[in-house]
């Protein structure tokens, strides 16, 4: 029992005493019981031991780790899993331990920064969720310092965190750069290429904007698309050779421009600035190349290259000489023609002055010293114009230049450029021209004085003829004798007419026709032209039709005589080529603006027609269609000539539609200015005072009374009209009772059953000194009608054609209304009053008809007429007694009415004394006018001169002499 394990003794004393004996049976279980007790003691013994051993190696292997973790470059944490730190280490270089708490015991939820502690904070949970590590990045600055750290969290047991806390500043900002490098690379236009020696070998680095050409960097780095396949075939030998020899060479960069094929085919130009990396050896191992794109250089170089061959070929091909120079005044190029003109090769002058090789000695100081304020300023007086000048030839011969001068700046200097042309031919053929047109125009001097003096004697004798026609027509005289002298009238007429038309055509040839500008109304200018061949047409059966566009202004601005003229010959030719049938005239509006219109007429006819081949020649001048319609139908030739002329003078073109048996159709156009009311409004302010008056027209034709109600609407007139004196009576009855009673008439002269005069006589005796104001207008010449007005109390007396202006005058002037610009103007009823009064007259006149022509139809109307029969008794006469009106001729012997009248004028300066002079004159030219007026005439008639025409040239001299020293006088008391 000694032999057993203790704790088995002590069992087995327990139950079998101190003596006990073993039974044998028992003796061999005993036996493994108390080995088993034996190994247990022993095993537990071994067991004590190794955790003796283990707790130490453990002991030393955390005090190995704890060293180890705190030698790191790192600093650390150590968690529980609630937060708090049970171990910490800090880097000695990072400071403020990162703005961690200090100590153990302190949490990761007491760190100051709460944007840091929030993701720490949500680290820790993500880890103890998951079990797996977590990593996070944070900032932390202190005070200028601004440091980028990464924490590491690690599960190392269930009761234990590390967090490994890293400071990663310097791999940021390397990563910063890295970012940056590769926005300027992808960014750059230039494409970055990295390989190495072996050329076959994929390109080992491709920057993304290669896809500039189409192709990625992928396939480049990869191999599905060599780069040596995209090179030109033409290209990628010559480069790859001339690249071996600079690396053989051993020089470390080389740039080369070849061609590359894009992707979508077209072809590139590329700049390859490539560097070469070598090793120890000085072998070469890698390469890094640049690859601009060069396509649009090239195309910029091209055209550079292409106009620098058209300006060299420009500039040498030139006829004119093309020379530069610097701002030293040296010659920096000279072209063939200079070459040429001058004599000297480009060699010869290159560097010279230019002023040295090019100016005469006299003026080269002059030169230079203009090119020394040109060098300062760029500026010059010859610069941009085109002078001529003197320039010397190498021989030393002086010859006439065109120099053309201009300035350009290169960099800071001044470059002049000269284009000079050699025009001694040019002025050897001007002198030559100019000796020919000094004697065109003396032989057109000799033809218009020719035509002059022509118009001189044909109508000095006409004049007579037909002034004393108008005097005996209008005498008692038998049946018999008014039809001889209605025949010599009309053969006058037809001759003055044929001397018209060979003068206006003498006037249009030499260009000394001119439109003489002025409003009037196209309606009635062709209502009144057509009224004048009534009796013509009446004797030949055709009828005369007139239509007009409703458009048409009331008042245009043109040539109303030159318009006239145009419809006489036509209208006239018309008639004279159509036996029966029609004669049509139209106008129309082709365009109308605020400022001016275009008009559209033609005159259309039933008679003879004209063939196609003569549509041309007819408007050129002594051509008809036919030689044979001058014997039957007469003329010169001259009028559709004219006629086109004037046409072209207004603007305008003039065609002709015709077939022989057809009748023809003259179309032509011409352009006018468009009268406005707010003009009207200017010359008369006080127009709208006339709104609203009530006016009676009085007036049998129909034309007229729609052209006075348009006349009167435009000035807001209240206007109405009636056909005949009986209708006029019943009106002015029927107004008694209204409450607006009519306080005008305008009343017609000739009317068939009761004229004007008779109406206006029953209207005096009706009522009673109650009746309106009374304006009489009539196509009648008798000067009994006259007096007869007076006789009747008629407040304005108007011939007709009456125009629109004249007309508001007279009624404004009847009605009492007084307009600024009018109201020194005598109205109507003054002209004619001034005309009655019988003016003292001085003719100053050498041929014995016109003087006693002249003397008759004057004295005729009243008026006292004295003679002087030349220049020298007119002066003479009036420094003895005065005269209201001077009738000038022209031309007389002793002195000529210009130089009488300069003497006049002379006399009368600075004496406040102005006699009216009328030019009365055979020369009809252009330019006699204007010389009758610089002379100091007021007015102009041409021979041979009618009755009406002369009474009206003296009234319109006379209220326009009267307008102007009103005007004077008021201006002057305006005076402060």
């Amino acid at each position: 029992m000694d032999t057993f394990h203790s704790l088995l003794r002590r069992q087995m004393r327990r139950h079998l005493g101190e003596s006990g004996q073993i039974p044998d049976s028992l003796r061999a279980f005993l036996d493994d019981v108390n080995s088993a007790y034996l190994q247990s003691d022993a095993d537990r013994r071994m067991l004590e031991r190794a955790m003796e051993i283990s707790s130490a190696e453990l002991l030393n292997a955390n005090r190995e780790l704890t060293a180890i973790l705190r030698s790191f470059p790192d600093s650390f944490l150590r968690l529980a899993p609630d937060g708090s730190i049970l171990d910490y280490h800090w880097n000695p270089s990072e400071a403020s331990e990162s703005g961690f708490p200090h100590g153990t015991g302190k949490s990761i939820r007491d760190i100051p920064d709460a944007s840091v502690a929030d993701l720490f904070n949500r680290a820790l949970t993500a880890l103890l969720r998951t079990g797996a590590r977590q990593t996070l990045e944070y900032t932390f600055e202190n005070g200028n310092r601004r440091d980028d750290y990464e924490a590491i969290f690690i599960p190392v047991s269930d009761e234990q965190i590390l967090v490994l806390i890293r400071n990663i500043t310097e791999r940021k900002r390397l990563e910063r750069a890295a970012f940056l490098a590769k926005m300027i690379i992808e960014n750059s236009p230039a494409v970055v290429l990295i390989w190495g020696e072996d050329t076959e070998h994929p390109l080992e680095y491709v920057s993304e904007n290669v896809s500039q050409f189409g192709y990625t960097a992928e396939e480049l780095m990869t191999g599905s698309v060599l780069y040596r396949n995209i090179v030109h075939p033409q290209d990628f030998e010559v480069v790859t050779a001339e690249a071996q020899k600079m690396v053989d060479s051993h020089i470390d960069a080389y740039t080369f421009e070849y061609r590359i094929i894009a992707r979508d085919g077209s072809l590139r130009w590329v700049e390859d600035s490539t560097f070469v990396k070598r090793d120890s050896t000085g072998e070469p191992v890698k390469y890094e190349g640049l690859l601009h794109d060069i396509t649009h250089r090239k195309k910029i170089e091209e055209e550079l290259r292409f106009n620098h061959e058209r300006f060299t070929l420009i500039t040498q091909s030139a006829q004119d000489a093309i020379i530069c120079a610097d701002a030293t005044g040296e010659i920096t190029f000279w072209n063939a023609a200079a070459e040429r003109i001058f004599g000297y090769t480009a060699d010869e002058v290159a560097g010279r002055g230019v002023h040295s090789v090019l100016a005469p000695e006299n003026v080269r100081e002059v030169a230079e010293q203009a090119m020394a304020h040109w060098r300062l300023t760029g500026e010059g007086t010859s610069i941009g114009t085109t002078v001529e000048t003197i320039a010397r030839h190498k021989d030393g011969h002086e010859f006439p230049v065109e120099l053309s001068l201009s300035s350009a700046k290169q960099g800071d200097h001044w470059q002049a450029i000269g284009v000079l042309r050699d025009i001694s031919a040019r002025r050897l053929e001007e002198e030559r021209k100019a000796r020919l047109m000094a004697e065109l125009e003396s032989a057109s001097r000799a033809k218009s004085q020719f035509l002059a003096n022509m118009s001189h004697e044909i109508r000095t004798p006409l004049n007579g003829i037909l002034g004393m026609t108008d005097l005996l027509i209008n005498s008692p005289m038998s049946e018999n004798q008014r039809e001889y002298l209605e025949v010599i009238q009309e053969s006058g007429d037809a001759l003055l007419s044929v001397i018209n038309s060979i003068l206006d055509f003498a006037k249009i040839e030499a260009g000394k026709m001119d439109l003489d500008f002025g409003p009037f109304d196209i309606k009635a200018l062709l209502q009144n032209t057509l009224r004048t061949f009534n009796e013509k047409a009446h004797s030949q059966g055709v009828q005369l039709n007139l239509n007009l566009d409703a458009r048409i202004p009331d008042e245009v601005v043109g040539d109303e005589a030159k318009l006239r003229q145009v419809f006489l010959n036509l209208i006239g030719n018309a008639l004279k080529f159509t036996r029966n049938g029609a004669v049509s005239v139209e106008a129309g509006v082709e365009d109308i603006n605020d400022d001016e219109v275009v008009m559209a007429f033609s005159v259309s006819d039933t008679g003879i027609g004209i063939s196609q081949d003569k549509h041309s020649i007819i408007f050129e001048p002594f051509s008809q269609a036919d030689s044979s319609t001058t014997r039957e139908y007469g003329g010169t030739g001259l009028g559709l000539a004219i006629t086109a002329q004037l046409v072209e003078l207004m603007h305008g073109r003039i065609w002709v539609e015709s077939a022989p048996g057809q009748g023809s159709v003259f179309h032509f156009s011409a352009c006018f200015g468009t009268q406005q009311m707010d003009r009207v409004r200017e010359a008369h302010p006080a127009i709208d005072t006339l709104s609203g008056v009530k006016t009676l027209i009085v007036d049998d034709n129909a034309t007229n009374r729609m052209i006075l109600d348009r006349f009167l609407s435009q000035w807001n007139m209240n206007s109405e009209a009636v056909a005949s004196g009986v209708d006029a009576l019943t009106r002015l009855k029927t107004n008694r009772g209204e409450r607006d009673p009519i306080r005008l008439i305008i009343m017609d002269g000739l009317m068939p059953g009761m004229d004007g005069f008779e109406t206006i006589d029953r209207i005096r005796r009706e009522f009673q000194g109650t009746w309106p104001i009374i304006v009489m207008l009539t196509s009648s010449d008798q000067p009994e009608d006259e007096e007869r007005c007076r006789r009747l109390g008629v407040s304005g007396y108007l011939r007709k054609p009456v125009r629109q202006e004249v007309l508001l005058r007279c009624i404004e002037s009847a009605l009492g209304v007084q307009s600024t610009a009018s109201s020194g103007a005598a109205s109507a009823s003054d002209t004619e009053g001034m005309m009655r009064d019988g003016l003292k007259i001085l003719l100053a006149e050498d041929n014995a008809v016109n003087q006693r022509v002249v003397v008759l139809m004057l004295e005729r109307r009243g008026h006292f007429v004295t003679v002087a029969h030349n220049g020298q008794e007119a002066v003479e006469l009036l420094e003895q007694q005065s005269f209201d009106v001077v009738l000038m001729d022209a031309l007389m012997p002793v002195l000529d009415g210009y130089e009488a009248t300069i003497r006049i004028r002379e006399r009368e300066r600075g004496t406040g004394r102005h006699v009216p002079i009328i030019a009365l004159t055979a020369n009809a030219m252009k330019g006699d006018s204007d010389r009758c007026l610089e002379a100091g005439m007021d007015g102009y008639l041409a021979k041979p001169v009618k009755t009406d025409s002369l009474l009206n040239e003296i009234a319109r001299v006379l209220t326009s002499l009267k307008e102007s020293s009103e005007k004077d006088n008021t201006n002057r008391t305006e005076l402060p």
